[in-house]
Parts: structure tokens; C-alpha cells; sequence
């Protein structure tokens, strides 16, 4: 029971480790069959067969909540320079609009 614990627990770090943060809320369902999968070939040897697995929650360290925040907010300073930057390319469009039928009437 012990080994199968242990096992269970590197596994898990192990799989989640290979992914994303975002990806491991997104796709939980195909995290839990891959733990499964690693975790029933390597129990099979014990006679152990592993039926189910369920990830239910997943513990951050404080530097890891600090990194994502910081992905978050570049991701939001990004987002406001592209729409920015759109804003700035419809308003240059508009003079440029603006010039050519001021030039026809010229």
C-alpha cells in the first residue's frame, strides 16, 4: 500500500509537471486517464489494478502563485497593446480617408 502511494504521488507530480498550468485545469479529464495508465502498468506486476483516478486538488508553492500572476498580468498589458495599437490603426485609416476625399474636392 505504501509503494502504491508512493508511486501514485511521482507519478503525479511527474504528468503535471509536464504541463501548464492553464492546460491542467483545462483538460483534468485526460490528466486523471494518463496518471491511470502510467500508474496500472507499473502496479501491474503487484497484482494491483488502478480502476480510477481523480484529480481533486493541486497545491501551488508561493513563488509559483507569484510567477503566474505576473504571466497574468503580462498577458493583460498585451492584450491592452494590441487593442491599443488596432485603436491607432483604424484612427490612421480614418485620416487617411479623410485626406484622399479632401484631396478629390480640392
Amino acid at each position: 500500500m505504501e509503494a502504491t502511494s508512493q508511486l501514485s504521488q511521482t507519478t503525479l507530480r511527474s504528468v503535471l509537471g509536464k504541463h501548464k498550468l492553464d492546460e491542467m485545469l483545462a483538460e483534468r479529464e485526460k490528466l486523471n486517464i494518463d496518471i491511470q495508465q502510467v500508474l496500472d502498468a507499473q502496479t501491474d506486476a503487484w497484482g494491483v489494478k488502478v480502476s480510477n483516478v481523480e484529480i481533486k486538488r493541486v497545491d501551488l508553492d508561493e513563488s509559483m502563485i507569484r510567477v503566474i500572476a505576473r504571466q497574468a498580468e503580462a498577458e493583460r498589458e498585451r492584450r491592452a497593446k494590441i487593442i491599443h495599437a488596432e485603436g491607432e490603426q483604424q484612427a490612421a485609416e480614418k485620416l487617411l480617408e479623410a485626406a484622399q476625399m479632401l484631396a478629390r474636392q480640392s
